[in-house]
């Protein structure tokens, strides 16, 4: 392994590029180093407001390295003081392509944040790449020692927050069978989450992210959210995102353990080891967040659509009679299959194959530590469907709120619900109109095209059509009893704090039971009357499960959310956006330091 805070290869985002072979970057790796201790005594200086103002708007992205060199010339040519490093850049910017490293030179590392650390990963056409990351247990070592206040903020949160976790869940299988969560040390060790996904950042590549965060912490997205590496899409090869989270896995075990390694991911010994990794805090991952796409990356599940399996949880099935997933009465097959982790692992071993990485390699994790998401699952999922089926039905086909043709239907329908919001004082509301396309984007059956956070808002709304336009049928009684159970599931997230009280515990399994089993009686009634309405999709499946299980054992959905996750890929893409395509894994993470200690 080696350390380093500055690219190895080119330089520029906006310029041409140059390349260089693996001894050249091996070389500037070393070099950029020093570089960035160096400049530790210019602190003060990049510390100065206007400093400020042009490094956070440089890691963002809304300003590239040429503005960064002429703003700071300009400003020190008018007066200015304190922006010599940056306007010098690039020999004042003749040579453009030299200017984004002298940047990286002028800005160093944070303080307290830790080395960047390069280690080899298989990439396409079986190459061997060095390959940028930020190992979690440096950072937080680093962290703690030199920014011990951000530390306390967004990793070992308030006092008696931790031990507060593990009581809260001391009954699961993962503390009870844990091999090193002894319970005379859950004052200190931090439980930790992990999130991966993907996201575009050009029209031929896309950003897949991996961060980890520390599930007590606060703070805004950008602060609690911690960056482990970024990689394109276009450059991995089937064995890329197991490698990286088999070295994932490796530092996680080092936090868990307290100690410096004495070998490295790859069992090679390392000189020393043994020491105190972060005086007497730990950390220990116990959740696995992302969407359905990433679960079956990382975990080789059934595809959502899978024919005999399609469920990671349970043996619920789209083919085998008593197992199908599309039951949701009480008594259904499926109920009586839920996996143990156990019983998952030799499931694997008799099928011939391999236990995921981050089952196999992390220390204590188990198969329910991976959670189902509320924002893919019921926000961007279920509640879409509920309320685009609503809405058509009531405004579309019966036009109860006026209009001839459907596009004035529609129109009333967005007057009547932007009516509604300012009754109702929501602030989160939908981007853009309310379209005839925006209620039917799933191969003409209804459903919402909104951002997650609107959708959820819009329950309400759904709730207050249907109460007031209801007309006495079977159909609508059941539309309004779904509507007033979605609601409800949101008011008990809102109001319930990180680990749910009795009472809520309670009425969530049923709750949840109740809307499935009217939402696919609905959708018989659909299919029956040959109308493309309701249409079932196996995230009902997986909201059963979330609400009849997992929110029982591991608290509030809210609380393990990807929306703060979500938030910070989408950084990273805009980020991605700003830098050369061919470093752009060490530059966003580069870019990522600034923006995660300046923010």
């Amino acid at each position: 392994m080696e350390a380093a805070g500055s690219e190895p290869d080119v330089d520029t985002e906006d310029q041409g590029s140059r390349g260089e072979g693996r001894g050249g970057v091996r070389a500037r790796v070393s070099a950029a180093a020093t570089s960035s201790s160096s400049t530790a005594v210019n602190a003060d200086l990049r510390d100065l407001p206007l400093n400020s103002e042009l490094k956070a708007d440089w890691a963002l992205g809304k300003l590239t390295s040429g503005q960064v060199q002429r703003y700071a010339l300009n400003a020190m040519r008018q007066g200015a003081g304190g922006l010599q490093d940056l306007a010098r850049a690039g020999s004042e910017g003749r040579n453009p392509q030299n200017v984004f490293r002298a940047l990286k030179t002028a800005f160093g590392l944070p303080r307290g944040a830790t080395d960047i650390d390069w280690i080899d990963l298989p990439m396409l056409g079986g190459r061997h790449v060095a390959h940028p990351f930020l190992l979690p247990h440096r950072f937080f070592a680093s962290l703690l020692c030199a920014r011990e206040d951000m530390f306390r903020s967004t990793i070992s949160g308030p006092d008696g927050a931790c031990r507060q976790f593990w009581e809260a869940i001391r009954e699961t299988a993962f503390v009870a069978k844990h091999p090193a969560l002894p319970e005379s040390l859950w004052q200190r060790i931090v439980p930790l989450g992990v999130h991966a996904d993907a996201g575009a950042f050009s029209h031929q590549d896309s950003l897949y992210a991996i961060s980890w965060n520390s599930l007590v912490g606060g703070g805004q997205t950008l602060t609690k959210r911690f960056l482990f590496t970024v990689l394109r899409k276009s450059e991995m090869s089937e064995d890329t995102l197991d490698a990286a989270l088999r070295i994932m896995s490796w530092s996680f075990n080092i936090l868990i353990e307290g100690v410096t390694p004495s070998v490295d991911w790859a069992g090679r010994p390392l000189r020393g080891g043994g020491e105190q990794l972060a005086g007497s805090w730990r950390g220990a991952l116990c959740q696995v967040r992302g969407d359905w796409a990433f679960f079956k990356e990382c975990f080789h599940f059934p595809q959502w659509n899978g024919a005999t399996r399609m469920c990671w949880i349970c043996r619920a099935s789209s083919v085998i009679e008593n197992l199908l997933w599309t039951n949701c009465r009480a008594n259904a097959g499926w109920r009586q299959t839920l996996w143990t982790d156990q019983a998952y692992r030799r499931f694997l071993r008799r099928e011939g194959l391999a236990v995921p990485v981050l089952l196999a390699a992390v220390a204590g994790m188990r198969l329910e530590n991976i959670m189902i998401d509320v924002l893919h699952t019921v926000d961007l999922g279920i509640s879409a469907h509920i309320l685009a089926n609503v809405f058509w039905i009531l405004a579309i086909v019966r036009g109860v709120l006026g209009g001839a043709t459907q596009s004035e239907k529609v129109k009333k329908l967005h007057e009547d619900l932007n009516a509604w919001y300012r009754a109702a004082k929501v602030t989160t509301r939908l981007q853009g109109k309310l379209t005839i396309e925006r209620l039917r984007t799933s191969g003409q059956w209804p459903k919402l095209k909104a951002k997650a956070a609107a959708t959820r808002h819009m329950a309400g709304y759904a709730l207050h059509l249907i109460t007031a336009h209801q007309d006495g049928s079977e159909g609508d009684a059941l539309m309004l009893a779904i509507c007033q159970m979605l609601v409800r599931f949101y008011q008990i997230l809102e109001s319930e704090s990180q680990f749910l009280g009795a009472a809520a515990r309670a009425e969530l399994p049923i709750l949840g039971q109740r809307l499935a089993e009217v939402y696919s009686t609905l959708s018989r009634r659909a299919l029956d009357a040959g109308l493309k309405l309701w249409k079932m999709n196996p995230k009902l499946h997986l909201w059963e499960h979330l609400t009849e299980h997992q929110a029982v054992k591991f608290g509030n959905p809210r609380y393990y959310s990807t929306y703060a996750d979500e938030d910070l890929v989408g950084k990273m893409i805009e980020v991605a956006q700003s830098v050369h395509p061919k470093t752009l894994a060490c530059n966003v993470i580069f870019k990522w330091l600034h923006i995660c200690f300046d923010h």
